[in-house]
């Protein structure tokens, strides 16, 4: 009867750990792209 939850909330923490993990990544090279931009801009002046 426990088996069931415990395998519905491990995996359900899996995706979101992952879903979570992908989103940070996504937001990182946002910011890191805006940056190299940004530099980019200042090096030509």
């Amino acid at each position: 009867m426990v088996e069931p939850l415990l395998d519905g909330i491990v995996l359900g923490l899996i995706a979101a750990t992952i879903l979570g993990l992908l989103v940070d990544a996504y937001f990182q090279y946002q910011r890191t792209e805006k940056l190299l931009k940004k530099n980019k801009v200042q090096n030509q002046k």
